[in-house]
């Protein structure tokens, strides 16, 4: 942690993608799954899609403009 607050005070933020994946490999690294995978729950949304771009304002969470 210390290390990585180092790093972006001395490169002024821009090595912040650097921290970054630094911090998602300690996590990775560390992260422990258990139990077994259903892949039957796993299922595509069988709802109708929005033909005139609805879809990436739902995206982005836009509500009423």
């Amino acid at each position: 942690m210390l290390l990585n607050i180092l790093t972006l005070a001395i490169t002024l933020g821009f090595g912040q993608p650097y921290t970054q994946l630094r911090v998602f490999r300690f996590i990775c690294d560390r992260l422990l799954i258990t139990g077994e995978l259903d892949p039957a729950w796993i299922e595509q949304s069988v709802a109708q899609v929005p033909s005139m771009g609805e879809g990436l304002a739902d995206a982005f969470d836009i509500g009423e403009v």
